[in-house]
């Protein structure tokens, strides 16, 4: 997508999921809170209006990746039923722990790279070294919590 700035990504991506979301039957379109519907009926741009293709699936569509956030979100916690959504969680779950895991082996292997060295073979060489030890602190954001933040910035 184009640099624009986050307020007007804001607004492109509720005039996208008000697209998106009038296309649902009524039926599911219920199952959203109502204030959500229509705050995102609220925001508009003069010089914008967004398309779907009706002869692409969802997937496929043209969207902002807040657009897809959004959707997701509202998927998981309205639409979807029970089982769908344990079976969303538990893949999730299985994902994010086989990252855990490769990243963990990687660590064993190739040592703490930003940290102290596997071995102690390159000992004297960091300690010759007039340089200070500067350690990337991993920061992980639970992608809901991602979603809900972005909500939230938008609706204040």
């Amino acid at each position: 997508m184009i640099d624009i700035d986050e307020k007007k990504q804001y607004i492109i991506a509720c005039m996208q999921l008000n697209t998106i979301l009038n296309m649902l039957p009524d039926k599911e379109k219920e199952k959203i809170p109502s204030d959500f519907l229509e705050e995102i009926k609220k925001y508009r741009l003069k010089n914008y209006r967004y398309i779907y293709d009706y002869s692409k699936d969802l997937k496929e569509q043209e969207m902002s990746d807040l657009t897809r956030e959004v959707l997701y979100y509202l998927y998981l916690n309205y639409l979807c039923n029970k089982e769908e959504k344990k079976e969303i969680e538990s893949k999730i779950k299985f994902f994010m722990r086989n990252i855990s895991d490769v990243e963990n082996k990687n660590i064993k292997k190739y040592g703490d790279i930003f940290g102290k060295p596997k071995d102690n073979s390159n000992k004297n060489l960091n300690q010759n070294s007039n340089e200070t030890n500067n350690k990337i602190v991993k920061y992980r954001i639970n992608y809901l919590e991602k979603i809900i933040k972005r909500l939230k910035s938008l609706f204040k």
